[in-house]
C-alpha cells in the first residue's frame, strides 16, 4: 500500500543536500530536529528565542530550542522557511509542514508517492519520493526445504513504524 506511506524526499536545506526530509500536510509548521542544526550550517546561537512547546502522538509536550530560517530548496522551487528546532528523536532529517506547502503552492500526494510543484514558466514539476527506504529485498531460499525449488526474490514493504 503505497498510499499509506510517508512523503520522504531528498532536498537542499541552506546550500546542504539532506535526505529524509518528511513532508507532513498535517503539520502547521516546519520542524528541524537538534542534531540536524550545526549539520545544516546552523549554530545554537543562530536560533531566535520562543516560547513554542510541541506535543506529540503521546500527548507529551516540549519546550522548542528556538527557531531558525533555512533556504529550502525542492526541485526548482527556493524558499525561505522557518523551522521550530525540536529535542527530540524522530525518524525524519526535517519536517516540511503546511507552512512550507502552502507558500510553494505544493501539492503532496501520498497515492502517487510524489510531489506536485509549478515552475516560474508554470510548467508542472514532479518530485518523487525516495521510496527505497521502504522496500528492502528479501531473498528466501526454499532449496534448504525442497532442493528443487528454485530462489524466490520478494520484496517486502516496510512501514513507517519499523523504518529508521
Amino acid at each position: 500500500m503505497s498510499d499509506l506511506r510517508p512523503l520522504h524526499i531528498t532536498t537542499t536545506l541552506s546550500g546542504i543536500k539532506v535526505n529524509k526530509v518528511l513532508i507532513n500536510g498535517g503539520a502547521a509548521i516546519s520542524l528541524l530536529p537538534e542534531r540536524m542544526l550545526m549539520k545544516v550550517g546552523k549554530h545554537p546561537d543562530d536560533l531566535v528565542p520562543t516560547n513554542i512547546t510541541v506535543t506529540d502522538f503521546s500527548g507529551a509536550s516540549t519546550p522548542a530550542k528556538g527557531l531558525v530560517t533555512l533556504t529550502v530548496k525542492v526541485g526548482s522551487s527556493e524558499q525561505n522557511t522557518v523551522f521550530l528546532v525540536v529535542p527530540s528523536k524522530v525518524s525524519y532529517n526535517a519536517l516540511l509542514g503546511r507552512d512550507w506547502i502552502h507558500s510553494v503552492g505544493a501539492v503532496p500526494s501520498t497515492m502517487h508517492q510524489s510531489v506536485l510543484l509549478w515552475t516560474k514558466d508554470g510548467k508542472l514539476e514532479v518530485i518523487k519520493v525516495d521510496s527505497n527506504l521502504y522496500v528492502e529485498q528479501l531473498h528466501v531460499d526454499f532449496r534448504m526445504y525442497n532442493p528443487k525449488l528454485k530462489t524466490l526474490n520478494v520484496d517486502k514493504t516496510l512501514n513507517s513504524y519499523n523504518c529508521e
